[in-house]
C-alpha cells in the first residue's frame, strides 16, 4: 500500500544485481529481467562503451561473455527478490516490480574473479551516476548466496575493501552467512566476514522468529526469512526450501523496496549523492528490525528484518508530512462508471485527483475534499488509470502511485515461454518432452529451435541407422531432425554425417538404459547443429514410430509462439511478440454489425520461423457483463504458424449496441481456458464497437474509416476518406465545432482549442452514405 517497488519517485528505474545464474526466462521473473538497452544484441561490438560486448542482461566473468547462462539455486534466489506480483502467477517477491541484473561465472576461491564479478555492476551504476540516467543502471542492491564458510576476511583483502568502492557509489550488498552452525565472529565467512558497512551479512530465521545456521553478534548484521520459504524454482515451476541463500536477497530485495519509497527528496538525493542514499537506506534497514530475544545475542541488530518498519522510518525522516494517498481503490466499476477511493492523509486539506484512459495523452483532473469520488461516462471496454496528490496547508505531495482498473473486470489468460526441450509433437500417443544429454561441442540446443520430421539415418551400411558413413537418404534428411543409433563410430562422426546430409539436429539413441555424457571425437569441432542423446527406451519408441510411416515431429529448443496479425473484417493488426499478453487498446477502432458475419483471421509466428501447429481462438463479450461464456466463443480453428488461420465471426443477433472486449487467444503445445495461464502462445484483447446495422443499408455500405490518434489533443487524422466527402463534428450538447470538404483519403482536423469531451464526427459522400467516429480530446 505504501510500494510495491520498480521505480525511485523520480521514475529511476530500479535495479539488484544477482551475482550467479538465474533462469530469468521462469514466467513468474520474465518481466522483471534488466535489459541493457543501450547494447545491439549480437553484433559483436561494445555499443554503449562500458567495457563489454553484448551484454544484453549481464556479464558472465568466466566466460567473458554476454551469455549469463541459467541455474536452479540462483532462480530461487531471484524468486525472493523479484518473482512478479499481482499477475495471478505463483509466487511473489518482496518487490512486485524491480529489474534484476544477472552476473554468473562467480568462483569464490579466486578473488580476482570475484572482483570482476562485483565490477560489472559498479561500471554500471558509475555510468548511470555519470549520465545522469541516459547511460548504465540505476543498481542499489547485489546478493551473493555463496561464500567461503570458516574462512577469514583478512585472506582476502581487495575482496573486502571493494564493497567499500560499491559503496562509494551508492551499492549496498547482501551476503549470505554459513548454514552451518558457526559463530562467524570466531570461525570467520566471506564475504559476510568482510568489515565494510556496505556488506550486510544476513542469517536466516523462521516463521516463529528462531535462527539457525550462521550468527555473529559482532559480524552478522541481521537475520531474515529463509526457513521454508516459496519462491521461484529452476524451470518453470516453484519450490520450497531454506537457506541462509534466500534470507540474503529478501534483503536485498527489500532495500530496492525502500529505494522506491514516495519521496521525492530521498530520490533526489540517492541520484546527487548515491553514497549519502546507501548510507540512508542501510540506516532504515537495520533500524526497522524486529528486536527478538532469540536474536539479541546472535545479531548486530538483535532483530529479524521488518520492510514497513524502515519504510516508515523513510517517510519519517526523509519526507514531508505531507505524503501521497495509498490504499488506491477503484470500487463499483460497471456501466460506464466508478467509484474511486483512496486512504485519508491526516495533514491534507484537500485532494487532487487524475484519471485518464490507459495511453491517452493528457490527464482529467478533479478536485475534492473527500477520499471517494464517482466518475461517469467510461467506456465499458477501456483500462483506466488514476492516482492522487494530498494537498497541505504548506506543501503538496508528491503522485502516489498509479492504479489501473478495467470498467469491466475482465479475467488474465497470459501464455509463457517454456524452457528448452526435446518436445515430440506429434503423433498423439509419444507427444510430450523427453529427458536428453547435451554435450559441450556442437550448438548450443538452447540458442535458437529446431523443428521438423523425425528421419531415421540411413548410410547405406550393413548397420544403417548408426550413421558412421554418408547417409544415402539425404533428400528425406535435408530440414529434418536426424535419429542415430549409437555404436562403432565416435558421436562426432556421426553429428557430421547427418550435417552434411541437411539435417537441422540430431538425436543419438543410447544402447544400454539412461544417457550418458557424450564425448568429444576427432570431429567434433566441426558439429553446427545442436546433437544430443536420448534413452534407449525413448529412442526405440520414436524409432517404432517412423517405422510405422507416421512422420513423428519434434521440436528442439524454446516453443516460443505469440499472435503476429489478427484481422476481423476491414480491421488489421499487426502486433509482433508481446511476451505472453497485450491488451492493443489503441490499434483502432473494430466496428462490427450485430447478426452479421465477418472473415476473421489469425497469424501466429515462432521462434525460428517452425511451422508449429496452433489453435486460435476469439471470443467477444457481446453481453457485456465483463466475463466470456461458452457461447462467445466465436472461433475455435486450428492450423499452423506457416499460414493465416482463417474462420468467420458471427455477431449474435442478440448482442448488446456498445463497446466491449474481445480477447484472440493463439496456443500451441496445450489448449487454454479464456482465463487461464499456458505455455507456448500468446492472448491479445481488443476493444470492439456493436452497433445495429441502420435500416436499408449493408456492411458494404461503410469504409474502414480510422482516426489517429484518437484519443488526442492535438492533429487527428482521418484516413479513408473520399475527396468531396462532408464532415462534420458536434459536441454533445449540440455545437456544431467544423464543417469541411475532404480532399483526399487523408484529411487532417485541428482539435488542440477544443474543450475536453467528446464529439460526434459525421461523414458523408456525396452518395449518402455516411460514417461516425467519436473523438475524445483530452
Amino acid at each position: 500500500e505504501i510500494t510495491t517497488g520498480g521505480t525511485t519517485a523520480l521514475g529511476d528505474e530500479i535495479v539488484v544485481c544477482i551475482i550467479e545464474g538465474v533462469n530469468m526466462s521462469h514466467p513468474d521473473l520474465v518481466a522483471n529481467r534488466w535489459q541493457n538497452t543501450g547494447e545491439i544484441p549480437g553484433n559483436g561490438i561494445d555499443d554503449d562503451g562500458n567495457g563489454y560486448i553484448d551484454d544484453i542482461y549481464g556479464w558472465n566473468v568466466a566466460g567473458n561473455n554476454g551469455n549469463v547462462g541459467t541455474g536452479g539455486h540462483g532462480t530461487n534466489v531471484a524468486g525472493m527478490i523479484g518473482a512478479k506480483g499481482n499477475n495471478n502467477l505463483g509466487v511473489a517477491g518482496i518487490n512486485w516490480d524491480v529489474k534484476i541484473m544477472v552476473v554468473s561465472g562467480h568462483n569464490p576461491n579466486s578473488e580476482a574473479n570475484i572482483i570482476a564479478a562485483y565490477n560489472y555492476p559498479l561500471v554500471q551504476r558509475k555510468l548511470y551516476n555519470e549520465s545522469n540516467g541516459s547511460k548504465g543502471a540505476f543498481v542499489v542492491a547485489t546478493n551473493a548466496s555463496w561464500g567461503l564458510d570458516a574462512t577469514s576476511a583478512a585472506t582476502v583483502p581487495l575482496w573486502c575493501a571493494f564493497y567499500d568502492t560499491l559503496g562509494t557509489y551508492g551499492i549496498l550488498n547482501c551476503g549470505a552467512t554459513t548454514n552451518s552452525n558457526l559463530n562467524v565472529d570466531v570461525s570467520g565467512d566471506v564475504p559476510t566476514g568482510c568489515s565494510s558497512p556496505y556488506m550486510i551479512g544476513v542469517g536466516r530465521s523462521s516463521r516463529n522468529d528462531g535462527f539457525a545456521g550462521g550468527y555473529g553478534v559482532n559480524t552478522i548484521d541481521l537475520a531474515a526469512p529463509g526457513i521454508n520459504v516459496w519462491t521461484t524454482d529452476g524451470s518453470t515451476g516453484y519450490t520450497s526450501t531454506t537457506g541462509t541463500s534466500f534470507a540474503s536477497p529478501l534483503t536485498a530485495g527489500s532495500i530496492a523496496l525502500l529505494y522506491s519509497v514516495p519521496c521525492n527528496g530521498f530520490a533526489q538525493i540517492a541520484k546527487t549523492d548515491p553514497q549519502l542514499g546507501a548510507d540512508m537506506v542501510r540506516s532504515a534497514l537495520l533500524g526497522g528490525v524486529d528486536v527478538k530475544p532469540a536474536l539479541q545475542n546472535s545479531f548486530i541488530t538483535g532483530g529479524r528484518l521488518n520492510v514497513h518498519n524502515s519504510l516508515q522510518i523513510m517517510l519519517e525522516d526523509y519526507c514531508s508530512s505531507c505524503v501521497s494517498p495509498i490504499e488506491l481503490l477503484a470500487e463499483d466499476v460497471a456501466d460506464g462508471e466508478a467509484e474511486l477511493a483512496w486512504g485519508r492523509v491526516e495533514s491534507a486539506v484537500s485532494y487532487t485527483l487524475f484519471y485518464r484512459e490507459s495511453g491517452a495523452d493528457t490527464w482529467i483532473q478533479q478536485t475534492t475534499n473527500d477520499t471517494v469520488f464517482s466518475i461517469s461516462g467510461l467506456d465499458n471496454c477501456a483500462r483506466y488509470e488514476f492516482y492522487v496528490e494530498s494537498t497541505c496547508e504548506e506543501d503538496i505531495s508528491l503522485p502516489s502511485q498509479i492504479r489501473s482498473f478495467d470498467v469491466l473486470p475482465y479475467c488474465e489468460s497470459i501464455g509463457s515461454t517454456p524452457d528448452a526441450n526435446l518436445s515430440v509433437i506429434s503423433p498423439a500417443d509419444i507427444a510430450g518432452n523427453y529427458q536428453f544429454s547435451a554435450p559441450a561441442w556442437g550448438a548450443d540446443y538452447q540458442q535458437g529451435t529446431a523443428y521438423g520430421q523425425l528421419v531415421l539415418a540411413n548410410d547405406g551400411s550393413a548397420n544403417p541407422t548408426l550413421g558412421c558413413g554418408a547417409f544415402i537418404n539425404a533428400a528425406a534428411m535435408a530440414g529434418n531432425i536426424a535419429v542415430i543409433d549409437r555404436g562403432n563410430c565416435e558421436f562426432g562422426n556421426k553429428a557430421v554425417n547427418a550435417q552434411n546430409a541437411g539435417a537441422i539436429a540430431a538425436i543419438i539413441v543410447n544402447n544400454v538404459a539412461g544417457v550418458i555424457d557424450m564425448g568429444a571425437g576427432a570431429q567434433s569441432g566441426n558439429v553446427t547443429i545442436p546433437t544430443i542423446m536420448v534413452s534407449q527406451a525413448d529412442g526405440n519408441l520414436i524409432k517404432q514410430r517412423i517405422n510405422q510411416g507416421l512422420a513423428p515431429m519434434a521440436l528442439l529448443g524454446q516453443r516460443d509462439e505469440w499472435i503476429q496479425e489478427v484481422t476481423i473484417g476491414q480491421f488489421g493488426h499487426t502486433s509482433g511478440n508481446d511476451g505472453g499478453y497485450a491488451f492493443h487498446r489503441a490499434s483502432g477502432d473494430i466496428d462490427l454489425f450485430i447478426g452479421q458475419s465477418y472473415p476473421a483471421g489469425v497469424l501466429a509466428s515462432a521462434l525460428g520461423g517452425a511451422a508449429l501447429t496452433q489453435r486460435a481462438r476469439i471470443w467477444i463479450d457481446v453481453d457485456q457483463d465483463g466475463s466470456f461464456s461458452p457461447s462467445e466463443l466465436l472461433l475455435d480453428e486450428t492450423g499452423s504458424t506457416a499460414a493465416p488461420i482463417t474462420g468467420n465471426i458471427d455477431v449474435p443477433a442478440n448482442a448488446i449496441v456498445g463497446s466491449t472486449r474481445m480477447r484472440v487467444q493463439s496456443t500451441g503445445a496445450q489448449s487454454a481456458s479464456v482465463c487461464g495461464g499456458f505455455v507456448a502462445g500468446e492472448t491479445e484483447d481488443y476493444c470492439v464497437t456493436l452497433a445495429q446495422l441502420p435500416v436499408g443499408m449493408t456492411t458494404a455500405d461503410f469504409r474502414n474509416l480510422r482516426l489517429h490518434p484518437n484519443p488526442t489533443n492535438g492533429i487527428v487524422t482521418l484516413s479513408g476518406t473520399h475527396a468531396s466527402d462532408i464532415i462534420t463534428a458536434i459536441s454533445m450538447d449540440g455545437k456544431l465545432m467544423t464543417e469541411l470538404r475532404s480532399t483526399s483519403a487523408l484529411q487532417t482536423l485541428d482539435v488542440s482549442g477544443w474543450a475536453p469531451g467528446v464529439y460526434v464526427l459525421t461523414v458523408r459522400s456525396e452518395t449518402g452514405l455516411w460514417h461516425q467516429r467519436l473523438v475524445v480530446s483530452r
